[in-house]
């Protein structure tokens, strides 16, 4: 609807008309241009859901980092996959890392080795990855994130370890609004 708003001015602009009127309908939809529009779709998932924000809120947000926090980030101009915990520096990780580390703070259940190979790998990343490979792969993440402990937590259920955010933390996720994640 903005789009189309955004290209009824654009119309406008090239013919006669009420200039005052216009001028309050480019206020009031915040959005001058239909690039800066799609420029504006940022993305920040927290377990209270997921928000479509502004450019504005969007880089504020990431300056705000509570103690118990993890933050991910997904930096599309330079293809950087991004975690911090507390406000410290910003860690790099790989694609497949970034995922596993999202999927495990988003699950508000512990998930086994075999649910993250079925949500991560199977249906979102497509690729043919074993159980024991997810193990493997959390190995060099908790070498890597100095926080891990403080993040994620380790039980049982049964016989088989399951993963899953510390109680008690918090996270955001910041993205474009067209980044689509392993539960979605």
């Amino acid at each position: 609807m903005a789009s189309q708003s955004l290209q009824a001015i654009k119309e406008l602009e090239d013919s006669l008309y009420d200039e005052e009127l216009v001028e309050r309908y480019c206020g009031e939809i915040l959005l001058q241009r239909a690039e800066e529009f799609a420029r504006a779709l940022y993305c920040i998932v927290t377990p209270a859901g997921r928000d479509i924000v502004a450019e504005e809120r969007y880089f504020a947000e990431q300056g705000e980092c509570l103690p118990n926090e993890v933050q991910l980030l997904i930096e599309n101009d330079r293809n950087g996959l991004l975690v911090r915990y507390g406000g410290d520096e910003w860690i790099g990780l790989d694609y497949a890392s970034f995922y596993l580390l999202a999927l495990l703070l988003y699950s508000e259940r512990p998930l086994t080795g075999d649910e993250m190979h079925q949500t991560l790998f199977f249906s979102f990343l497509e690729r043919e990855v074993t159980e024991a490979a997810i193990r493997k792969m959390i190995e060099p993440l908790r070498n890597r994130l100095p926080f891990w402990e403080s993040i994620s937590e380790t039980t049982r259920l049964g016989n088989r370890v399951a993963r899953r955010r510390q109680r008690g933390g918090a996270y955001r996720i910041f993205c474009r609004a067209s980044d689509v994640f392993p539960w979605e």
